[in-house]
């Protein structure tokens, strides 16, 4: 059993520490996707509610608690913050990818995967909170200069847009952060 063990971490120190930080973050993403379907009271809780009351606070818009999640009640047309609109793929991507590079790298590990994983989630709050408030304005624009069929379209091209921004600033803050830079 020694050698097996012996082998595997000789292969895996010589391994280039991108192609380490690739196979983590595989591994983490494939094992926390399947989380983010699971347990609706936890991710309600841990994603729904923060998301709902920081954008409310943005919109200026009272928070109602529903059957489904929160009602953000605004001048305009109600927000609807659903378990669809929780962030909890996007917070295990991150988190995947941070810890990836975390448990790849040659730094401390455990105050790195602690750093990573608050990272991750506050980066997926805000991230979604951001979201919640963007696709609300851009919702509102397309109501106005897109056909209808459009209209989804439109919803998810903000989301995307506003989660690859906040991905690509956490991954340079971080890399920052772990190089000591």
């Amino acid at each position: 059993m020694k050698t097996i063990y012996y082998r595997f971490m000789q292969s895996w120190q010589a391994t280039p520490e991108w192609k380490r930080s690739v196979l983590v973050t595989a591994f983490l993403l494939l094992a926390l996707l399947p989380w983010t379907d699971g347990i609706p009271a936890f991710r309600r809780m841990a994603f729904v509610m923060p998301t709902a009351w920081i954008a409310s606070w943005f919109m200026s818009a009272a928070c109602v608690p529903t059957s489904q999640g929160y009602m953000l009640i605004t001048s305009a047309t109600p927000v609807h913050v659903i378990l669809a609109c929780s962030g909890a793929t996007f917070f295990a991507l991150l988190a995947s990818l941070l810890a990836g590079q975390t448990l790849a790298s040659r730094r401390p590990k455990l105050l790195g995967l602690a750093i990573a994983l608050g990272m991750a989630y506050g980066t997926a709050i805000a991230a979604n909170s951001a979201r919640v408030v963007f696709t609300w304005f851009a919702d509102r624009w397309a109501e106005h200069m897109l056909p209808p069929q459009f209209i989804a379209a439109a919803h998810m091209g903000a989301g995307i847009m506003v989660f690859l921004v906040f991905l690509v600033l956490t991954w340079i803050l971080f890399l920052k952060a772990i190089n000591n830079e």
